[in-house]
């Protein structure tokens, strides 16, 4: 059965190819919002201009998912699916901001803000890191937990570029085997000099949120992911884990609900390969080593899992990773962008009560893609609409599923959901919405796992 059904959803996923290709459009996948249609144009007008082939773009009122649409092409042929989970690029940075507050509010964990982030001489900082080859500038010791959450540390990205990026050369100069690691980048980034004193200005940068992560791991026994999985985007405020996940390098390694990334091809530049080859390579697949980027940009989610971190913590400014408490308000919006090769995100948290996230499979070197479309096109629309008009309610989110059916299959999409109850039960974990499309079933059993479980589309029967 399974086989048939794998052959059936091939020629399902050629038959809308083949039907787009003629019609000249994308396909957009997910419930439709008939109050939002608009945005849909936008999305695909904007993705055909710009020659992007997937995006994601969720949208949440009052702590309601009330849009979330999947646009273009999952993988070739196969249409993409709107709870994808995609690379977040820096918006993995508010994520481990909020990781670090929690650490900070723990009573058994020694650390505050002015905690020193280094141990250095004596001043009892908290990673014990041997700088390589040898302490590259004694202004390090001064470096804090509060400078790194707020790019305060002395680096300074506009400078001398990203050093968390240099792997090649780092595995060369420390003779270790490419990709080296977050350790020892981490260490070969203290032996280099800072560039501005710590504390004086605010510099964008990887290398402190590098050393974010390490400090998650070092004051407390699960590692980065755990901790956000079970401290930060939990199940219990509906962010299932099977949400949120560590991105990885190659594309036979991805996520089955991820996307590809568009970008040019590239030589020279494989971190697996020590970048000594003549092979060309697509640049978001090898030319830098994501797992070792996780807390600064090596997450990858659903947009529902970081529009719920939205709604729970602040994205950015100078409290990012703060919870939002029922008593905070909000006096501006915030936004929180992203960009990795093939990559572009944006994440909106609006005082109105509406947040956003925005992602599309192609970057620019001189424009965020994602922001740009927030700016050009949704941020007018949502302001308007919260203005004049009425949001819908309807929650948008979750893992559907067909009633009733015996075979596997589907990505828990609206488009292509799981093909019967009991094979939803099998893939959902803590946390999860299940959304039952109207059908019935004969289904008896024990349900051991803490679920939502409704039928928003008309009635749906279990077991009778």
């Amino acid at each position: 059965m399974k086989n048939i059904f794998v052959k059936t959803l091939a020629g399902f996923a050629l038959l809308l190819f083949i039907v787009f290709q003629i019609r000249g459009q994308l396909p957009v996948a997910g419930r439709p919002v008939p109050e939002l249609a608009h945005i849909d144009t936008l999305v695909t007008s904007w993705m055909n201009a710009g020659n992007i082939d997937a995006a994601v773009i969720g949208i949440m009122r009052d702590g309601v998912v009330v849009y979330l649409r999947g646009f273009g092409w999952l993988d070739d042929d196969v249409p993409m699916i709107e709870n994808a989970k995609v690379r977040l690029a820096s918006v993995t940075k508010p994520i481990t901001a909020a990781a670090i507050r929690n650490l900070i509010a723990e009573p058994d964990i020694d650390l505050a803000l002015n905690t020193p982030a280094f141990n250095i001489g004596s001043n009892n900082g908290v990673l014990n890191l041997s700088p390589w080859p040898s302490l590259g500038d004694t202004r390090l010791a001064n470096v804090t937990v509060n400078h790194l959450l707020n790019h305060l540390g002395g680096w300074d990205f506009d400078s001398v570029g990203d050093l968390t990026r240099r792997e090649c050369q780092i595995a060369s100069e420390m003779n270790v085997t490419s990709p080296p690691g977050r350790t020892n980048t981490m260490r070969w980034i203290l032996g280099q000099p800072l560039i501005h004193n710590p504390g004086d200005l605010s510099r964008y940068n990887n290398e402190g949120y590098l050393a974010l992560g390490l400090i998650i791991e070092e004051l407390q026994p699960l590692s980065y992911l755990s901790y956000i999985r079970n401290r930060i985007l939990r199940p219990g405020m509906g962010v299932p884990v099977t949400e949120i996940s560590l991105a990885k390098t190659t594309r036979a390694n991805r996520d089955l609900r991820e996307p590809w990334y568009l970008s040019s091809s590239c030589r020279n530049c494989d971190v697996f390969r020590s970048c000594n080859h003549s092979d060309m390579i697509q640049g978001p697949y090898g030319r830098e080593h994501i797992e070792a980027r996780m807390s600064q940009g090596g997450l990858i989610a659903s947009a529902p899992a970081v529009l719920r971190f939205a709604n729970t913590y602040r994205v950015a400014s100078q409290n990012i990773g703060m919870p939002l408490l029922d008593e905070d308000t909000l006096t501006t919006w915030l936004a929180h962008g992203g960009r990795l090769e093939g990559v572009s995100t944006y994440l909106v948290q609006h005082p109105d009560g509406y947040n956003a996230f925005i992602f599309f499979n192609r970057s620019s070197d001189t424009t965020y893609v994602a922001r740009r479309f927030w700016n050009v096109h949704l941020r007018d629309r949502l302001q308007n609409l919260n203005e004049n008009d009425s949001w819908p309610t309807g929650a948008s989110d979750g893992f559907w599923t067909q009633t009733s059916g015996t075979a596997n299959g589907g990505y828990g999409a609206y488009d292509q959901p799981y093909k019967s109850f009991s094979h939803a039960l099998e893939k959902c974990t803590n946390g999860s919405a299940v959304r039952l499309l109207p059908g019935s079933t004969q289904w008896s059993g024990l349900i051991t796992t803490r679920l939502l479980i409704d039928a928003p589309e008309g009635n749906a029967l279990i077991g009778q």
